[in-house]
């Protein structure tokens, strides 16, 4: 996806939208609200205490901050800094601080790739961070100039605190995030229960969950996915993409789905109705376009878009290890302090998971990987529990503020749940207090107003959506 087709496709859905809103609403809103009763379950995430107080995560993005860190001294920042960089060494690469808001980060790299005609191949980066957040991320640029890059304008980010070192960012860099995030409460939270239930994490850690955005969203759909691909039921993974309809996304979304259903195996005419929604279902619109030309292909279609088939698969792996976990945690059986996944080399390692293999009917995972090269089986030891650093927190009016740092692929969501019931997205609680804040000017850890200023364009508060919907 090039930039401009990218924005463009959003746009033209949010003028469908627009239209909607005045005419028929309800087909704006989801058909079930986003609740953890309903949906951690899914994802395989049990056994949390009930008498959790309410806490409602990103009104606005900027309640949500994300800064990489790769090593003990490259830290990423939301703060720009547009001092010119200093060449030093023969050949050294271009780098740079990716500041992004409401974009996910491989949508950030699809767009900064075409508005900068580069290929992707010659952008690095480490992680993927949210998309209804405010986050920066270390990105490297081969053989380009500052001086080519510079000036360049992208829509929903930003870039910044360029420098030229050797090598490039590569995914191994990763080294965790820092948080900084708005819980916004009913009430204002007591201290010293803060302070307790901190300590209990700061002693024991928390159960290293695999959150939402690993399963798709409030779609939760990519570990089904990924388990029809282990399957080896490929056909199976595209038609599930294609045609599985979440009571969590909008209703006219759903609608779409059960429309095209009516026609599965004419392509063109499924392409036809779901290019009603151009942005939100643009990858079931390139699996569409790739059957136009090889209708039987459905090998091909999931490698057509292979940053998607191999998010599916490592959905289903992490789902396989949120079951585990629950399990243990029920059974209060003890937990070595790593865990492989189902996508290990070793089939010592994948039998850990073999009852909910046996059940899922997946026998052969490296026969039904085969055709994906670019999926690699590799023992990749996980930690079971996760102990935040850094931790920091402030009760204000609306709130708590937290501040901590999680080594890579830990979620902040995760950790925060172990205290809060938490809420997102539509209906908007009454009680939440709306007014905005400045996070890291308020714990004294620098300012997100600059970020904010550059990126206004994008930035929107629950409440514009809720309007958008016709809420």
């Amino acid at each position: 996806m090039n930039n401009t087709s990218s924005f463009a496709s959003f746009t033209a859905q949010q003028a469908v939208l627009d239209k909607l809103k005045n005419e028929r609403p309800e087909l704006l809103l989801p058909q079930k609200q986003f609740d953890e009763s309903g949906y951690l379950p899914q994802i395989g995430i049990t056994g949390l205490s009930v008498d959790r107080p309410a806490g409602y995560l990103r009104y606005y993005p900027q309640d949500f901050i994300v800064e990489e860190v790769l090593s003990a001294i490259t830290a990423s920042q939301i703060e720009p800094d547009d001092t010119p960089p200093q060449r030093s060494g023969k050949k050294p690469t271009l780098y740079a601080d990716l500041v992004k808001v409401g974009i996910s980060s491989l949508e950030a790299l699809d767009r900064l790739s075409a508005g900068l005609n580069l290929h992707s191949t010659k952008l690095g980066y480490a992680g993927i961070k949210d998309s209804n957040a405010l986050t920066s991320q270390r990105v490297s640029f081969s053989k380009s100039s500052y001086e080519e890059i510079k000036d360049k304008k992208i829509d929903g980010l930003f870039l910044t605190r360029f420098s030229y070192e050797p090598g490039r960012v590569v995914r191994s860099n990763l080294l965790g995030n820092k948080f900084t995030i708005l819980v916004r409460t009913k009430e204002k939270i007591e201290r010293d229960w803060l302070t307790k239930k901190m300590s209990i994490i700061k002693k024991d850690g928390f159960l290293n969950y695999y959150q939402v955005q690993r399963f798709g969203g409030d779609k939760l759909v990519s570990h089904l996915l990924g388990r029809e691909i282990l399957r080896k039921d490929y056909e199976n993974a595209v038609k599930t993409c294609l045609l599985f309809g979440s009571d969590y996304e909008i209703k006219l979304a759903y609608d779409l789905r059960q429309e095209a259903a009516k026609h599965y195996g004419d392509w063109r005419k499924m392409a036809e109705i779901l290019s009603l929604l151009p942005y939100s279902l643009r990858y079931e619109l390139d699996l569409l376009r790739y059957l136009r030309y090889q209708p039987q292909d459905f090998i091909g279609a999931l490698i057509s878009i292979k940053e998607q088939t191999t998010l599916w698969v490592y959905a289903y792996a992490s789902w396989l290890f949120n079951n585990y976990l629950s399990q243990a945690a029920a059974e209060k059986k003890a937990l070595s302090e790593n865990l492989p996944l189902i996508t290990s080399n070793d089939p010592a390692e994948q039998r850990l998971y073999a009852p909910w293999l046996e059940r899922d009917n997946i026998t052969d995972i490296a026969g039904a990987l085969a055709p994906f090269d670019f999926i690699k089986l590799m023992s990749r030891p996980t930690p079971s529990r996760i102990f935040p650093k850094e931790n920091m927190a402030m009760i204000i009016e609306a709130g708590v503020i937290f501040h901590f740092f999680l080594g890579k692929g830990a979620y902040a969501t995760t950790y925060l749940m172990n205290m809060f019931k938490l809420q997102e997205g539509l209906p908007i609680p009454e009680w939440i207090h709306k007014e905005p804040g400045d996070l890291k000017k308020l714990l004294g850890l620098g300012t997100s107003a600059p970020a904010e200023e550059r990126l206004k364009k994008y930035i929107f508060s629950q409440i514009d959506r809720a309007n958008q919907a016709g809420q």
